[in-house]
C-alpha cells in the first residue's frame, strides 16, 4: 500500500514535534531562570531509583546550606500500579527573603485503577537531614548542618511555618 506524501511528511513531522518537547522541569516551564536544576529524571522504582534520589538529597541540601535557588524534578513509576509520581522540589527565598522549599506531588491513578491520585503542593521552612539506621528515621535525632553525610544515610525532615513536621524522601 502507498501512504501519501503528505502523510509521510505529517508523520515525521509529529515524531520531531514530541521528540523536542521540552522536559517539565526547565526555566520555561517551573522554574525561574538561572536556577539550577536537577532533572528532570523519569525511572522505575526498581534498580536505579534510589541512587537517583540519593543524588537529588545531596542537590536540594547542598543549596539549601548555600543559599541557592534550583529545582529538581524526579518522576518515578511502580510497574505494578502503573502509578506516576512527579515530585518537583523548589529552592528559594520568599517574597520577605526567608529561604523555603516548595514541593509539589502529582501522583496519577494507576492503570488499573489500583491507586488513587495524590496531589499537593507544602511549603518548608525548615530542613534537617535524619540518619537512617540506628532506632530509625522516625527516632533519630536531625544530623547537625554542618556533618558530613553521604545523601543515601539520610532523609530530610521538614517543618511548616505552624510548626507541622514531615518526613520526606
Amino acid at each position: 500500500m502507498r501512504v501519501p506524501l503528505i502523510a509521510k511528511n505529517l508523520t515525521v513531522s509529529f515524531c520531531l514535534a514530541v521528540a523536542c518537547t521540552l522536559p517539565a522541569c526547565t526555566p520555561t516551564h517551573h522554574c525561574p531562570k538561572g536556577y539550577d536544576l536537577f532533572g528532570p529524571y523519569t525511572l522505575p522504582l526498581q534498580g536505579r531509583a534510589y541512587q537517583v534520589t540519593a543524588r537529588e538529597r545531596g542537590f536540594i541540601w547542598a543549596h539549601w546550606q548555600q543559599r541557592r535557588p534550583c529545582c529538581a524534578q524526579v518522576t518515578t513509576t511502580d510497574s505494578a500500579e502503573g502509578v506516576r509520581c512527579t515530585n518537583l522540589f523548589i529552592v528559594e527565598p520568599d517574597r520577605d527573603g526567608r529561604w523555603h522549599i516548595i514541593e509539589d506531588l502529582n501522583c496519577g491513578p494507576g492503570v488499573r485503577g489500583l491507586a488513587k491520585p495524590a496531589f499537593g503542593t507544602w511549603t518548608w521552612y525548615s530542613l534537617q537531614r535524619v540518619p537512617l539506621g540506628g532506632a530509625g528515621w522516625r527516632k533519630n535525632k536531625p544530623l547537625p548542618d554542618t556533618a558530613d553525610a553521604a545523601p543515601d544515610s539520610y532523609l530530610f525532615r521538614v517543618n511548616d511555618l505552624s510548626g507541622r513536621k514531615e518526613t520526606i524522601r
